[in-house]
């Protein structure tokens, strides 16, 4: 009720009994409807602010509802999406780290290519250069090779005739008055012995080189040298007989020995070739005990004339500090170095020492190049 009704029920009730009936029946039935409407309208008023509360509350009961809802789903799409560009960042660098990993390894095999492909060229380099420089050598050892057969052959062309040695049948003595024959002379100690076919020119091969000293014909091995002798073993362990360099070097004599043969046992060396040339064939008499037996002596014509016949007695290989390569100057030496170098042949040859003959002794290396032994070939002079 408002202010103003109030006060018109004040007024009202100063009235008369009867009128304040009638006023009251008419004033209940004014305000009945009145009060309804008002009633209505407080309902109306209290069902709206409570439909409004309601609606009100509704609301927000739905929308924290709705409002959690998003605060929920947010935070998992945030956390969702960060995941996924956590992981899109983890799948980039993944492909970075497989992209720099196939670069690098890219990289490595074409640096392992080029690296193979430098080996290559230098392999194939160094064996182009391996083969000119084996080319170089085997032309300069062939050059060597024939240089010494043709300057060995030559000497012997030009300075080394073969004397056929025959046997001449006496004249009949025909039936004149004997005559006193003259006095026998005594043989020359040097004569042309049995089996010496060489007739040397020493004058002619001294004019080429004054320090040759000998000829070695050794028939068995078709060998035959000059031999030389100079102030070392160094020299003519490369040097021609005329002079010139060639590895293939010269026969040669110890040069501390006598050039005269005259010592108790005198040294001969030679190089073992590859064709057989100088002292190559040397070794044959081991491989071949046969050799000896077809041809037994080998000849040492010497610049003064005289020809040494030599009975090969011993041959093997020995160690090049042996004391084989030592000589002696009486009796009891002498009967040794014979004895050992006896004992020291691959095969038992006779010969005869009563005289204690001198002795030469032929020596080449034994094995391969640099090797520290030798093989021997002993013969005495007859």
């Amino acid at each position: 009720m408002t202010p103003q009704e109030d006060n018109t029920k004040k007024e009202n009730t100063a009235a008369p009994e009867f009128e304040l009936e009638w006023l009251d029946d008419f004033d209940a039935e004014e305000e009945a409807p009145v009060e309804a409407e008002e009633t209505a309208e407080a309902e109306a008023v209290e069902e709206v602010p409570s439909t409004s509360a309601g609606t009100g509350e509704d609301v927000k009961s739905e929308e924290p509802e709705k409002a959690e809802e998003p605060a929920a789903e947010v935070p998992s799409t945030s956390a969702g999406t960060e995941e996924a560009a956590d992981e899109d960042a983890e799948e980039a660098a993944r492909r970075r780290r497989e992209k720099r990993k196939a670069a690098a390894r890219r990289r490595r095999l074409e640096e392992e290519r080029r690296k193979k492909q430098r080996v290559s060229t230098i392999l194939m380099v160094i064996c182009v250069i391996v083969a000119i420089g084996s080319a170089a050598l085997v032309i300069r050892a062939v050059y060597y090779y024939q240089n010494a057969r043709s300057t060995y052959t030559d000497a012997r062309d030009n300075n080394v005739a073969s004397v056929q040695q025959t046997t001449t049948t006496p004249a009949p003595i025909e039936a004149d008055p004997v005559v006193e024959p003259p006095a026998e002379e005594e043989p020359e100690e040097d004569v042309r012995p049995e089996g010496a076919v060489l007739d040397i020119d020493f004058a002619s091969l001294k004019e080429i080189n004054p320090e040759i000293v000998g000829w070695l014909h050794v028939p068995a091995l078709d060998l035959s040298y000059p031999i030389m002798q100079a102030a070392d073993n160094e020299y003519y362990l490369t040097h021609t007989l005329e002079n010139e360099y060639n590895p293939l070097g010269s026969i040669f004599m110890e040069c501390t020995n006598l050039p005269d043969f005259s010592h108790g046992n005198t040294l001969i060396y030679g190089h073992n070739t590859v064709d057989g040339t100088m002292f190559g064939r040397l070794r044959e008499f081991g491989d071949n005990p046969g050799l000896r037996a077809s041809e037994p002596y080998f000849y040492v014509y010497q610049a003064d004339g005289k020809i040494g016949k030599y009975k090969i007695y011993s041959y093997y290989s020995v160690y090049k500090e042996s004391d084989s390569f030592s000589w002696f100057t009486d009796d009891e030496s002498y009967d040794y170095y014979v004895n050992m170098t006896k004992n020291l042949s691959i095969e038992n040859i006779e010969a005869d020492f009563s005289k204690r003959n001198n002795l030469v002794t032929l020596s080449t290396c034994f094995g391969a190049s640099g090797t520290p032994y030798r093989f021997l070939v002993h013969g005495v002079r007859e």
